[in-house]
């Protein structure tokens, strides 16, 4: 089973839309992807992606474009 649907085409990540099981009540990771590290942490009020490291990146989280930018 697949959580976080990190699709991947071309060597880029170009949608996220993460599942949460309803018996759960969160989950978080760490990926590193092309030079950057990105943390994502999932709950049941919403999923908060933050760029750790690395250069800006936009992403689309379920269908919206996000903006990273390192903190």
């Amino acid at each position: 089973m697949e959580f976080g649907r990190i699709g991947n085409y071309a060597g880029l990540i170009r949608e996220f839309a993460p599942f949460l099981p309803k018996e759960w009540t969160g989950y978080k990771f760490r990926i590193n992807f092309r030079g950057r590290l990105l943390s994502i942490s999932v709950s049941q009020e919403g999923t908060q992606i933050d760029l750790l490291k690395g250069d800006d990146l936009t992403i689309k989280l379920n269908g919206k474009d996000l903006k990273l930018t390192a903190k």
